[in-house]
């Protein structure tokens, strides 16, 4: 007998047979989410803003975070130590991203968290600042 799995089926040299899947997962594979992709920060010159970012394991395997970075033009965003660098299944870790205009106007960031996701082993998330008149 010959048989060819394909979209629940197996089609044998005496016809077709039906059978239900079952999904498996490798418990070694950790699954990221960061939380909120993207971030507006405002603070009037001379003042600062700080926001959370939550890191969280969805999967099955422990998340190791390998670096948190920052990459920036000028210094007006910094970030602030993270939590846990280790993160069991369904649990979260968080870090700071604030924001100190020195003048008005925009700013730009990205914060870029490295992990030992498999399927997304980076994940940026751009960051605005507006600095407004104290």
């Amino acid at each position: 007998m010959t048989c060819l799995w394909l979209l629940g089926a197996c089609a044998t040299d005496e016809g077709s047979e039906s059978t239900e899947w079952t999904e498996t997962r490798d418990d070694s594979v950790p699954d990221i989410v960061v939380e909120p992709r993207s971030l507006t920060l405002e603070a009037p010159v001379g003042g600062q803003y700080s926001a959370a970012v939550t890191v969280t394991n969805h999967g099955l395997g422990d998340l190791l975070l390998a670096e948190i970075q920052l990459a920036q033009t000028g210094s007006a965003f910094d970030l602030g130590a993270v939590t846990s660098v280790l993160i069991p299944p369904e649990a979260g870790s968080t870090f700071s991203v604030t924001f100190t205009p020195t003048a008005s106007g925009t700013a730009m960031a990205f914060v870029t968290v490295v992990s030992n996701d498999p399927e997304s082993g980076s994940v940026e998330i751009p960051v605005w600042g507006v600095g407004g008149l104290p």
